[in-house]
């Protein structure tokens, strides 16, 4: 674990904060995504460097398609924080980013206020349709739009298990064989985890081919 989890962090530990100035001020100038500070911040980040880490260490250098919901528009640490981590781990350059935000003057704000930014995006491949993943139409209007096909799918969104199960219903089937479907911040969502209890019950009872298999 701490070795892939190294890797995955560029050979630096987790975030660790030695005084409030010190974490306020690296939140602010998007250093650091909640996804990889640990327990710092009082409490307020993650160690998912450590899942991140072993589930897509194999993919590092490959073209793969990522789809993320959740920018990170209105949050503590702000906007694009984990583009940041996506754009510097992973190596291939025909590595493709979709980031997904409910909140489109966010998205203008941070990105596409100026030509030079969207050009930047263009040519990272970093892509940002906007809209509510808790509505079917528009999570469906994602999978045309961005032509699906998806190697990762991470739903790090608004944390509600309804619009977690919605977007879960939409976007699965445009993941490719084998692909990889993560949702944050699960321990929240009791009715989504019930789901998933009965996805399990329901892979007990028979035998589901999974990855081609």
């Amino acid at each position: 674990f701490l070795e892939v989890s190294s890797e995955f962090l560029m050979g630096r530990r987790p975030y660790e904060v030695t005084s409030p100035a010190t974490s306020s001020e690296a939140w602010k100038q998007n250093r650091v995504s909640d996804k990889v500070t640990g327990h710092s911040m009082g409490g307020y980040g993650h160690q998912y460097f450590e899942m991140y880490g072993i589930y897509l260490r194999p993919l590092r250098d490959l073209p793969i398609r990522m789809f993320e919901i959740g920018l990170g528009c209105g949050m503590r640490y702000g906007a694009g924080s984990s583009v940041n981590l996506w754009k510097d781990y992973f190596r291939h350059p025909n590595f493709t980013l979709f980031v997904a935000d409910f909140n489109r003057t966010c998205l203008q704000e941070k990105y596409q206020k100026n030509l030079s930014s969207q050009q930047i995006l263009n040519h990272l491949n970093i892509h940002l349709p906007s809209g509510d993943q808790g509505d079917p139409q528009t999570v469906a209007r994602w999978g045309r739009e961005t032509a699906g096909s998806f190697d990762v799918v991470i739903d790090d969104g608004s944390h509600d298990s309804d619009h977690q199960f919605t977007s879960f219903q939409g976007l699965c089937p445009h993941v490719v064989p084998g692909g990889l479907y993560f949702i944050e911040d699960i321990s929240i969502s009791a009715k989504l985890v019930e789901i998933i209890k009965a996805w399990i019950h329901q892979l007990t009872l028979y035998r589901v081919p999974i990855y081609g298999h």
